[in-house]
């Protein structure tokens, strides 16, 4: 029984030696953060893998464990399909799992795709330019739950972070220009970010007139494409 354990730990995958689902692999390695113990994550982790849902959330890992942010960012690809590993991932997480409760620790009661991409969102915030571009990646290639989630995530990296918006402008801009948050919560109060927006623009010099009237011009694309889409649904 000993040698058995010995090998499904340190010799054959855990999937494959015990005959588990992706599923019950990714839960234990998820799971396995927070304890001192990284026998799961070594050896599930140390060998390569393409794109797939374990692939991911050993780079999630792996950028946990280390807090550094190169690791993950170049752990990103750059074609669409090869993120088809990271939407399975929730599907491995949520698999026979009935309560946010009982979800792995780590995962702060959400899936893992609003985590992995939460963590490059959290890069944007501390200036990072190269997390911009892989954010955006994620999301264009994003459908469904997964592209309304980063949606609103977007929604309130405007609303929520001004000074981050106007001081990343040049950069953020590109991929805001194709970027559609008509049916999101912004666009529904874009007279009062306007007024935040003009606020910070008019008392530091730190932003040139080009981003504040940028800015201003795309929170008024942002009203009109909600006026439109609200008259269609009537």
């Amino acid at each position: 029984m000993k040698l058995i354990a010995f090998l499904c730990i340190e010799i054959i995958l855990p999937c494959i030696c015990l005959g588990a689902t992706t599923s019950n692999t990714v839960n234990s390695l998820l799971r396995e953060y927070g304890s001192q113990d990284r026998t799961v994550f070594r050896s599930i982790c140390n060998r390569p893998r393409a794109y797939t849902d374990v692939y991911y959330v050993c780079l999630y890992l792996r950028y946990r464990y280390n807090n550094d942010a190169e690791i993950l960012l170049s752990g990103i690809p750059q074609r669409k399909s090869e993120l088809n590993g990271l939407w399975k991932t929730d599907e491995d997480v949520f698999k026979n799992v009935t309560s946010s409760v009982n979800l792995p620790p780590i995962l702060n009661g959400t899936g893992f795709v609003q985590n992995f991409s939460g963590a490059i969102y959290a890069l944007m915030l501390k200036g990072d330019k190269e997390a911009y571009g892989k954010y955006f990646f994620i999301y264009y290639s994003a459908d469904g739950e997964f592209a309304e989630g980063m949606q609103d995530q977007i929604s309130g990296f405007i609303s929520k972070y001004p000074k981050v918006v106007l001081r990343d402008w040049p950069v953020l801009y590109p991929y805001l220009k194709h970027t559609t948050l008509a049916t999101t919560e912004i666009a529904y109060n874009v007279a009062d970010l306007k007024s935040v927006y003009k606020t910070l623009c008019k008392s530091s010099a730190e932003y040139s007139q080009t981003t504040c009237h940028e800015v201003m011009s795309y929170l008024d694309k942002i009203s009109v494409s909600a006026y439109k889409h609200s008259s269609t649904q009537k």
